[in-house]
């Protein structure tokens, strides 16, 4: 009955300001079809996207025949919940009408610990803003490309002849409070006892900490730190060894991370702002990897020393720029190989770190090198980088971590102390780190750091906890820590050379905000801006909900004019270090 797009969002949004009052959703979608889309797009989207939507919905009964049979993720459980691909699509189909909040959320009655699966957010923030816009074209793209068939009833099949039906994997997993602090202390008590030569008293210790560090929810963490670097095949006290790094100043870690975990720096309700206006790191691997997007129906919000694990979730489509500067630029062709559980081999684990208060002088960025929240920090990365993935050939061996800036831009991260404490946490998981400093000024001395660290035979991941609380303690009365752990660090271990790399001058930090969170003050204002509008759409509204920031990438100096830099730092005393710096 009617001629065009515009003439069906026309005559609906009369209907619905006449009856429920005005709508900011339908006002975005208008502007959408009315000025960012081409009239031939928009009739392929209600012509053939918008019918495909409609009958993924109707398929929900049939792919959903038992309703007990969507599982929630609840915290303090290690739960797997598998969808096949084709179920998937019908529940991001049922966001996009709004039906799991109005009709069909299973979890309800949990209130506000569940994020919101609904595209009303997104389409309320349609007008005006072009990177919005992109990113709901990747959604639909998404759509436009399932290898859906109509079949002789009307209903929809998954052609399996053109592409399988995977599965997509979501697991939470994690570790008790001060779990990774604990073991690492206990590793070095009992190395000391056994340097003292004292056996009698060191067997005790040694199973006292075994004993302390399996005191968890059962089955909750497969690894044990006190038993991965315990005893050597000589019954000898073995320090956790410092893992090997790879610098790199480019790249990302979705398409330079095959064949690793690539971490989600995560707002604690998953997705954060991805079905809001939310395009930062986590928001924008949810848009190219829709499938991702069934983990916020089943999700509960993460709380300290959890981590949700999502293996196979494909990549759709490719991208460029980052937040305000977000476009979609086509169809990406993802090759990668299926596991042995039919699952596409893309591991992707999220993260989430701690709200540190904005502000160059805040007190909670000050007091994130206390040791309570360095171990907060240290058990979220370990549960994460722990995790145990299936090799699948050895292109695809899973053995390192790429990861980044986490928790460094909007959430006040501190890049020097997470970027360390990520190592420490890789080198508890028995993993290699891949680093990217997403041209991140404040991250450009860590290769300098690992080289200078590596020189010392003896180190281990026990001593550089050490230096971060010996660094907390002689700052104490330094106005400011933020951007000088590289510094201490250093002096510490780099010699003569390194030698005034760091001193305590509190005059001297008046006009260092500059190294505070890298260029990310150049978008200070309007990340205030993002975080005041945006964590309204999460719920509940907490500071960690501020969508756009949220999930501290921290790439938000991705923006910077820099030449890119490759530097390979092998964390290994006998091995040859090399930096490579490309223009």
């Amino acid at each position: 009955q009617f001629a065009s797009t515009k003439e069906v969002l026309r005559s609906l949004k009369h209907l619905w300001d006449g009856v429920f009052g005005s709508s900011h959703a339908l006002d975005g979608l208008k502007w959408f079809f009315d000025e960012h889309l081409k009239p031939e797009e928009c009739d392929a989207f209600l012509f053939t996207t918008l019918p495909r939507l409609q009958k993924l919905v109707v398929q929900l009964p049939r792919l959903f025949p038992r309703v007990d049979y969507v599982r929630a993720l609840n915290g303090r459980k290690r739960v797997r919940v598998d969808f096949s691909r084709f179920q998937i699509a019908s529940l991001i189909a049922a966001a996009f009408f709004d039906l799991h909040v109005r009709y069909m959320s299973p979890h309800k009655a949990h209130g506000k610990t569940f994020p919101t699966m609904s595209f009303v957010n997104l389409f309320g923030h349609l007008r005006g803003n072009e990177h919005t816009a992109h990113k709901l074209r990747c959604f639909l793209k998404y759509f436009d490309l399932l290898p859906l068939v109509v079949a002789d009833d009307g209903s929809l099949t998954w052609d399996e002849a053109k592409e399988p039906n995977t599965t997509v994997s979501f697991e939470r997993s994690g570790v008790p409070r001060n779990y990774v602090v604990r073991a690492l202390d206990d590793l070095n008590q009992v190395a000391e006892l056994r340097e003292a030569e004292q056996p009698d008293a060191d067997v005790d210790d040694h199973d006292s900490a075994r004993q302390r560090n399996r005191q968890h929810p059962p089955g909750f963490c497969s690894n044990h730190p006190a038993d991965l670097c315990m005893d050597d095949a000589d019954g000898r006290i073995v320090q956790c060894a410092l893992a090997p790094v790879t610098f790199r100043d480019d790249g990302t870690i979705e398409e330079d991370g095959v064949g690793m975990l690539q971490m989600d720096f995560a707002n604690k309700f998953l997705g954060g702002g991805v079905l809001g206006r939310g395009l930062v790191q986590e928001e924008i691997r949810f848009t190219i990897n829709p499938e991702c997007l069934a983990g916020l129906l089943i999700t509960e919000v993460l709380r300290d020393g959890e981590v949700v694990t999502i293996i196979g979730a494909k990549q759709y489509t490719k991208y460029e720029g980052y937040r305000h500067t977000f476009r979609y630029v086509g169809v990406f062709n993802d090759k990668t190989p299926i596991d042995h559980e039919g699952r596409i081999a893309t591991v992707i684990v999220a993260m989430d770190a701690l709200y540190l208060h904005r502000g160059v002088r805040s007190d909670a960025q000050f007091e994130q090198f206390g040791e309570r929240k360095v171990g907060r920090e240290l058990d979220k990365a370990f549960a994460a980088f722990s995790v145990q993935v299936d090799s699948v050939g050895p292109e695809l061996p899973f053995d390192t971590v790429a990861t980044g800036n986490w928790g460094c831009g909007a959430f006040g991260g501190d890049v020097h102390l997470k970027s360390i404490l990520q190592w420490i946490a890789a080198s508890m998981a028995g993993k290699k780190m891949l680093y990217f400093g997403f041209a991140d000024p404040s991250a450009q001395l860590l290769p300098e750091v690992v080289k200078a660290v590596s020189r010392h035979e003896s180190v281990c991941a026990h001593d550089l906890l050490e230096s971060i609380r010996e660094f907390e303690d002689e700052t104490m009365s330094s106005l400011s820590r933020m951007g000088r752990l590289f510094g201490f660090l250093l002096a510490k271990y780099g010699g003569a050379e390194y030698k005034d790399a760091f001193r305590l001058d509190p005059g001297s930090d008046k006009d260092d905000d500059s190294n505070c969170d890298g260029a990310a003050d150049a978008d200070d204002d309007d990340a205030k801006s993002d975080t005041s509008t945006e964590a309204a759409e999460l719920n509940p509204p907490t500071p960690q909900d501020d969508d756009d920031d949220d999930d501290d990438d921290d790439d938000d100096d991705a923006t910077l004019s820099m030449e890119p830099a490759t530097a390979d730092v092998v964390a290994d005393p006998d091995a040859t270090v090399s930096m490579e710096t490309t223009t």
